[in-house]
């Protein structure tokens, strides 16, 4: 009998969270899958110490462009007292992960989110999931027309919208 190589694991472990109704990637900002702490993106450390501590010196628009903060939340420029990086305008969000994976192309208070169904309608969050239509900053499953659009509907038949997630019939 000939010999059938494995899949690799992260197809197999899409595929089993897919078919328990769950997310396979992780939130933006949230730890990675393999347990350790999450990596801070746009805030930094405040100092430690006494009184003798000195200050944090604030990141330089330069600095913040090449931050792999900017590559994933669009948390590209100085915001605020200049203290972190966030997203100040649409085209920071427009190229980093968080648009194309999650459909937040639009920057709003220092951060991306999802501002128009058209975005949600473009992410890997829409084609996988359903989660297609933006509602109060983030892509959500907002009928059976978003669960449709998902491969979760073509590959397991779940094509119902309950609760915000898609479910079989």
């Amino acid at each position: 009998m000939p010999r059938v190589a494995p899949l690799p694991l992260a197809v197999v472990l899409l595929a089993l969270a897919l078919r328990c109704g769950h997310d396979a990637r992780p939130e933006p900002g949230a730890a990675a899958a393999t347990g350790s702490a999450a990596i801070p993106t746009s805030t930094r450390p405040a100092p430690t110490g006494g009184a003798a501590s000195a200050p944090v010196p604030a990141p330089s628009a330069d600095a913040c462009a090449r931050s792999p903060a900017c590559e994933r939340e669009g948390a590209c420029a100085p915001v605020g007292s200049g203290a972190a990086c966030g997203a100040l305008a649409d085209e920071h969000c427009r190229s980093a992960w968080i648009c194309r994976d999650w459909g937040a192309c639009t920057a709003q208070d220092g951060k991306c989110v999802a501002g128009s169904s058209d975005a949600c309608r473009s992410s890997w969050y829409c084609r996988l999931q359903g989660r297609c239509t933006a509602e109060a900053g983030a892509c959500v499953v907002a009928s059976d027309a978003d669960c449709r659009r998902g491969e979760i509907c073509t590959l397991y038949r779940q094509c119902v919208a309950r609760n915000g997630t898609c479910h079989r019939k």
